[in-house]
């Protein structure tokens, strides 16, 4: 099982270098470089067609995380709230009517949303840091029954997203 990276969970899919394969990370629906797919009456790539499957099937990456619970993203119906409404590019007045709350409650939202935006960049600095570091000491990981060792090992993401049942 391929490791997910931040960049593979931005575009929606993964691609395999080895198989040549880009693989959506939604719902593991394949597309092999080298051929040549329809959409409509477009030709397209490989690469296109899992773009274009994205959006058709899963309505783009943004709803498509969106539609997984709190538990997995970490986002309140409030926040979901407000970030599809600023992908509907929504104005702070619009999304302060539709809200039934004050603009000055919507700009205190967006600010936070950008405050989380930039902790949970850090916050997997630090852990991919960490990460490196430990995996250089094998004595270190192979503590506990290695069960740190596991931890690292493992696509921790994709074990996520599987374990709830989301891939």
């Amino acid at each position: 099982m391929e490791k997910l990276k931040t960049e593979d969970l931005k575009n929606g899919y993964t691609y395999n270098v080895k198989t040549k394969i880009y693989s959506c990370i939604f719902c593991e629906e394949e597309f092999e470089d080298g051929y040549i797919y329809t959409e409509g009456y477009d030709y397209v790539t490989a690469k296109k067609a899992v773009e274009l499957h994205i959006e058709k099937e899963h309505q783009g990456i943004i709803k498509a995380f969106l539609n997984f619970d709190k538990e997995v993203t970490g986002v309140t119906e409030t926040q979901k709230k407000m970030i599809l409404n600023m992908l509907d590019r929504k104005s702070t007045k619009e999304i302060a009517k539709e809200m039934n709350i004050s603009e000055a409650t919507v700009r205190s939202n967006k600010f936070y949303l950008q405050k989380l935006k930039n902790q949970a960049r850090i916050f997997l600095a630090i852990m991919e840091e960490l990460e490196d570091i430990l995996q250089e000491d094998e004595s270190y990981l192979n503590q506990e029954d290695g069960e740190l060792k596991n931890v690292f090992e493992t696509n921790s993401m994709q074990l996520f997203l599987k374990t709830k049942g989301l891939k």
